[in-house]
């Protein structure tokens, strides 16, 4: 195995998004590495519970070795394992974002692209893992039971993981027979409508339709919301085998073809939702038909958050506001319809979002290209990490103010 990398957590934007794109890749590359000053620049810096169910889901599904994995910890060293499919499950224990973990996992089993010129090992591998397939260190469950636990072995998470792990609760249910082979899936508790990470609309409408362009069997259920603070959520992932992604370019979105909106609301007032569409009508020209109210009497707890989905020929993009209780429902509405109104005048294809979910993909695609917004500085870092790992550039160029193209370049990965 490839010495370790070295990455300093309170680089660029200093977030959770160094942590979860480092895992992502090396689980993708095979290559280790050492994250020092984690989430440096948030208000509570170090691992929080969703950051920490991130990690040991990814050691999990792979049976990685991994130091420093418990609450508050600013240090993390990971040393990967081959991905295996299986059936998982994970519970956050907090309202943390259950999408954030998906976003860390979901890259680790899509095929790195055969254009970079990499040969598969001994066991159908292209990543370059050449270590034996290590075997999953979960709890298998039978029938809701705990099966067995089964013995530690070599590759299995750290002492530190068994410390918290009753919080995660990472379950590998049955562990597949290998990376590229089968079906995967992941059940995931916890948040799923944050204010500070892409809810389960974005996710499902926006993000998961350009994988299955690429080529990617993937699908998504929502089985209860978990918005914040209560959490309490659950949704699935299921994802099929991909022998190679098909690259894409959007670069231009083709004609509006019509704008519906979204309200969900859980344990409030009527009067609430009601009050936001109202706002969405009189901003967005929308007639009272092309919003849909959704009252979700299973929740967990309160909760608010409005979905603008901006339906073009090319592209379905979904814009969300996030309700509060610190914040009138004008507000909430208010918010929706300006960003929705900047994205439209922007002619971009991709929302900056959106932009920031696509860099893996793009890159494990070889090439391709895509139009967006000025570049966010949680994109950038993500840009910095991606060549660290994997060599792989993206040339960026400001074809006007307000509108960037973003083209794989070169890389071996």
């Amino acid at each position: 195995m490839s010495e370790p990398l070295h990455i300093d957590g309170s680089l660029g934007e200093g977030g959770g998004q160094i942590l979860r794109s480092s895992l992502s890749l090396s689980l993708l590359t095979g290559r280790p590495f050492t994250l020092t000053n984690i989430r440096a620049k948030r208000k509570k810096p170090g691992l929080l519970r969703q950051h920490l169910t991130a990690v040991l889901a990814a050691a999990q599904v792979s049976g990685s070795t991994v130091h420093g994995a418990e609450l508050g910890s600013d240090r993390l060293e990971f040393e990967p394992a081959a991905p295996r499919r299986g059936d998982y499950h994970f519970n956050i224990g907090s309202a943390g974002s259950t999408i954030l973990v998906l976003q860390t996992l979901l890259p680790a089993f899509l095929p790195p692209s055969a254009a970079r010129g990499n040969a598969k090992d001994a066991m159908g591998d292209p990543r370059g893992y050449s270590h034996p397939m290590p075997k999953g260190n979960g709890k298998e469950k039978e029938n809701g039971k705990e099966k067995g636990k089964g013995k530690e072995d070599s590759h299995a998470s750290s002492r530190e993981t068994a410390k918290v792990d009753s919080h995660a609760s990472p379950q590998a249910v049955n562990p597949g027979a290998g990376p590229l082979a089968g079906p995967v899936r992941f059940t995931l508790e916890g948040g799923t409508h944050n204010p500070f990470a892409p809810p389960y609309g974005f996710f499902a409408n926006a993000f998961l339709p350009i994988l299955q362009r690429m080529g990617v069997p993937v699908s998504a259920e929502l089985h209860r919301p978990g918005f914040y603070p209560a959490g309490g959520g659950r949704l699935s992932l299921q994802l099929g085998s991909v022998p190679s992604l098909k690259p894409l370019d959007l670069t231009e979105r083709g004609p509006l073809q019509h704008i519906h909106a979204r309200i969900l609301s859980a344990h409030l007032d009527p009067n609430v939702a009601k009050r936001e569409s109202r706002v969405l009508q009189k901003r967005l020209n929308l007639p009272p038909e092309a919003i849909e109210i959704q009252d979700f009497p299973n929740s967990a707890g309160p909760g608010n958050l409005i979905e603008v989905h901006i339906h073009h020929q090319n592209i379905h993009e979904v814009i969300t506001s996030v309700g509060r209780k610190s914040l009138r429902a004008e507000s909430v509405a208010q918010r929706a319809a300006t960003q929705t109104r900047n994205y439209l005048a922007s002619q971009a294809p991709v929302g900056p979002h959106l932009a920031d979910q696509l860099l893996i993909p793009f890159a494990l695609a070889g090439r391709g290209s895509f139009r967006t917004l000025p570049l966010t500085p949680h994109c950038r870092t993500n840009l910095d990490i991606l060549q660290q790992f994997t060599g792989v550039t993206f040339q960026q160029e400001e074809l006007r103010p307000g509108l960037v193209e973003l083209r794989v370049g070169g890389g071996p990965f």
